[in-house]
């Protein structure tokens, strides 16, 4: 299975769950407030805004700078650490990811027996391409008697690298279906639950979890927006994948929901040249998406990627372009 493949390419920011009450000294109110509010903007971290990255590092530097033997807060720098350092893909800059491993080291040193700190480290481990260690300490999270949603999640990420797909499934559905679970762990299990069936073909139980995702996160245009791909590419359904789309921007302005809206509304434009063979029918879904996204080739060179806009290559090459008069492209 390629692992790529998922085209919302699940943000490897939702792998790192908030903090595990403390086990090791008290913090002040005011160091807990900071402490807990880190870790908020941590949970919220989706991969775009760097700023409130900025302003939970600030406060965790303050709370283990006061606190140096506190393994909460460590944990928590680790997890900045690791967002922080992420440029896309598998990538982290230079030094982020030993950063983190440095901080869990930390968190370690001041309360050994501090689960938490270990899950994580199955994660760090697993994207340092350190599949042995990372296993090592997922099996001590276990032995210390974690519960951890993040635990399951972190097992069947392995698990799917192994090629082990039904047990990571497993895995992912523990969590996935676990209304008392963090939703940032729902999600995650829930998009790993997308990349498993996928990998199988099986659409039906895939778009199941696709609107799942959607239900978890309903504010936000990501499940939307990887809905409306998956409609389009994996489905041929051009008109779902412009309606959940466009429910995507109502929610939130986003680059990915505004060029998938563009790109099944030229797949509708096709049709009509096409299919229907009415290209006057297709005039104002070409001119909307236009309005959004005017680069009709871009998009018809992606049909190596999404099979549905093979149709819009088809269409470039019978005919010209509609003359249409374009609106100024929305901001």
């Amino acid at each position: 299975m390629n692992r790529a493949a998922v085209a919302f390419a699940i943000l490897l920011s939702w792998s790192f769950a908030a903090a595990e009450p403390a086990r090791t000294p008290v913090l002040s109110e005011a160091d807990a407030a900071k402490l807990r509010h880190a870790a908020s903007l941590l949970d919220a971290y989706r991969g775009d805004d760097a700023r409130p990255l900025e302003a939970a590092r600030a406060e965790l530097d303050d709370v283990v700078k006061a606190n140096p033997r506190y393994a909460p807060a460590w944990r928590e720098l680790a997890r900045y650490r690791m967002m922080s350092g992420h440029t896309g893909g598998a990538d982290f800059a230079p030094g982020a990811l030993e950063g983190a491993d440095e901080a869990l080291s930390n968190a370690i040193a001041s309360d050994p027996g501090y689960a938490a700190a270990y899950v994580l480290r199955g994660q760090l481990y697993r994207l340092m391409k350190r599949p042995d260690d990372a296993v090592a300490a997922l099996r001590k999270a276990e032995s210390l008697g974690s519960d951890d949603p993040w635990l399951h999640n972190n097992w069947a990420d392995l698990l799917l690298d192994e090629g082990k797909f039904v047990e990571a499934g497993e895995h992912y559905r523990k969590v996935s279906g676990d209304a008392a679970a963090p939703v940032k762990a729902r999600l995650a299990a829930t998009e790993g639950l997308i990349e498993f069936y996928l990998g199988g073909g099986d659409l039906a139980h895939a778009d199941e979890m696709f609107r799942r995702l959607v239900a978890l996160e309903p504010g936000s245009a990501r499940g939307h927006t990887a809905y409306a791909q998956f409609l389009l590419c994996q489905r041929e359904d051009y008109e779902g994948a412009i309606a959940r789309a466009r429910e995507g921007l109502r929610v939130e302005n986003q680059d990915a929901a505004r060029y998938w809206l563009a790109a099944a509304l030229y797949r509708r434009w096709a049709q009509a040249v096409i299919v229907d063979g009415k290209p006057e029918g297709g005039k104002a879904s070409f001119a909307e998406a236009q309005a959004i996204f005017p680069g009709v080739e871009e998009v018809a060179a992606n049909a190596a990627t999404c099979p549905a806009l093979d149709f819009v290559a088809q269409a470039l090459s019978r005919q010209a372009t509609p003359d249409v008069d374009t609106p100024p492209k929305e901001r």
